[in-house]
C-alpha cells in the first residue's frame, strides 16, 4: 500500500525503534504506577512510599513526555535524512508513530487502571477506574496522533524536508 509516495512497509521501517522506545518509557509509568498503587497498601507510615513514588511518577511524567516529543520529531528528522523523505511522508510517518504508541501507553494504563480497580474495591475507585480506562483507549491514541504528527513535521522541518 502506497501512502504519499512510501510503502507501508518504509513506514513501518520508519517508526519500529521510536515505537519500541515508546513502549519502554510506558512502561517504566506503569511499573512507578503500580509501586505507587502498591505503597498505598503498606501498614502506617509505610505508606508514605506511595507519596514518594508519585512524587517520582510525577516527574518521569513530565520527563516521559519531553522524551517522546523528542522521539517524534526524531522520527520526522528520520524520515527526511535517513530516508529521504518529504516533509509530508515525515508528517504521516509522526501520524503512524503517535497512533501505535497512544494505542501502547492506552493498554498499558488499561492493565494500571484494572489493578487500581482490583485492590481498591471501593464504589469511588472503581468508577474512577473505569472512567480512567475510557479515557485512556479513546484519548491515548488521538492525542499520540496529534503530537506525533506535529512534532514530526517539525522534525522533518528541521531536516530540511520539502512537501
Amino acid at each position: 500500500m502506497n501512502i504519499v509516495g512510501k510503502d507501508i512497509k518504509e513506514y513501518v521501517k520508519i517508526i519500529t525503534l521510536p515505537v519500541v522506545i515508546a513502549a519502554v518509557v510506558s512502561i517504566i509509568q506503569a511499573v512507578l504506577g503500580v509501586l505507587g498503587l502498591l505503597g498505598s497498601k503498606l501498614p502506617g507510615p509505610l505508606s508514605m512510599v506511595s507519596c514518594l513514588t508519585g512524587f517520582v511518577g510525577v516527574i518521569i511524567g513530565i520527563i516521559a513526555f519531553v522524551v517522546m516529543v523528542l522521539v517524534a520529531a526524531w522520527v520526522g528528522w528520520t524520515t527526511v535524512k535517513k530516508y529521504s523523505g518529504t516533509l509530508v511522508q515525515a508528517l504521516i510517518a509522526g501520524f503512524l508513530f503517535g497512533f501505535v504508541s497512544g494505542v501502547i501507553s492506552a493498554v498499558i494504563s488499561v492493565i494500571v487502571s484494572i489493578l487500581n480497580i482490583v485492590l481498591n474495591l471501593s464504589a469511588i475507585g472503581t468508577t474512577m477506574g473505569v472512567v480512567s480506562i475510557v479515557l485512556a483507549i479513546v484519548i491515548s491514541p488521538i492525542i499520540g496522533l496529534v503530537i506525533g504528527g506535529v512534532c514530526a513535521a517539525i522534525g522533518g522541518l528541521l531536516a530540511g524536508g520539502k512537501t
